[in-house]
């Protein structure tokens, strides 16, 4: 996919990225700056639906790409809550050893199912591998979109969204 934007960026009077980070890497690479445009990623999926939390409460997160379960899977072994994890892709998952009794994992849901279990949650973890190139924005602009307090990854290409300590948390990798 570099490649391609590399490719297209001399031919295209802008192409619009959803990350600050990504526009920097690209215009490194790319001769003649300035095509390349950052604009925040608009949250997608119906919003309508009640903003209160489940009973019994849960921590949930959810996504496939860049994703790093492993870290928060072994962060949140023996507390006393359960998390609730919404993978997409199975082979994404990234996890091999015996789950804790209090995580729960789910795959492939239809996205409204996904925003529902979202919009359950006490709050939304977006456990993300540090990169350069954008991954887990939807995930963030969805939950923030429900009004869920966000914890993500600090420098995993989600800082032009969560603002530490003010529209969400950011924690070290």
């Amino acid at each position: 996919m570099v490649q391609f934007w590399h490719a297209l960026a001399p031919y295209a009077d802008g192409i619009i990225l959803y990350s600050s980070r990504e526009v920097r890497y690209h215009e490194r690479h790319v001769p003649g700056r300035g095509r390349f445009v950052f604009i925040p990623l608009p949250a997608d999926g119906d919003f309508s639906i009640a903003q209160r939390p489940a009973d019994p409460p849960y921590i949930f997160a959810g996504g496939s790409a860049k994703r790093d379960y492993p870290t928060l899977i072994e962060a949140v072994r023996g507390l006393p809550v359960q998390v609730r994890i919404r993978c997409h892709d199975p082979k994404r998952f990234g996890y091999d050893g015996e789950l804790p009794e209090n995580v729960i994992v789910r795959y492939v849901a239809p996205p409204q199912q996904f925003l529902q279990e979202m919009k359950d949650a006490l709050f939304v973890v977006v456990p993300l591998k540090r990169d350069v190139l954008p991954h887990g924005h939807t995930t963030v602009v969805q939950a923030m979109r429900l009004g869920k307090a966000v914890i993500t990854t600090r420098e995993a290409s989600v800082e032009d969204y969560i603002t530490d300590g003010e529209t969400g948390v950011l924690v070290e990798s």
